[in-house]
């Protein structure tokens, strides 16, 4: 599957390149991909394997970040909170 404009996991790959959670400061590290460095399919890529180690990337509307991102332990605590 290719990179997907529309998902907001996706875009903050792309717009922050690494995931820094706003909760701890915890950072996803990145393992070597098949795909150039900076491409749409290496942000891809990252993005997915955000999302299957359970990273949370939450669309904010009128705030100065578009997104909220959340490593999978801060994302547990913001949904038992929401």
């Amino acid at each position: 599957m290719p990179y997907d404009e529309k998902d907001p996991v996706d875009q903050a790959a792309w717009w922050f390149l690494w995931f820094t959670c706003q909760g701890c400061g915890s950072t996803l590290e990145y393992q070597r991909s098949q795909h150039p460095d900076g491409s749409d399919d290496f942000f891809h890529e990252y993005a997915q394997r955000a999302k299957q180690i359970g990273w949370s990337v939450i669309p904010r509307e009128g705030q100065s970040a578009e997104w909220q991102i959340l490593c999978p332990h801060c994302a547990a605590k913001h949904e038992t909170r929401v």
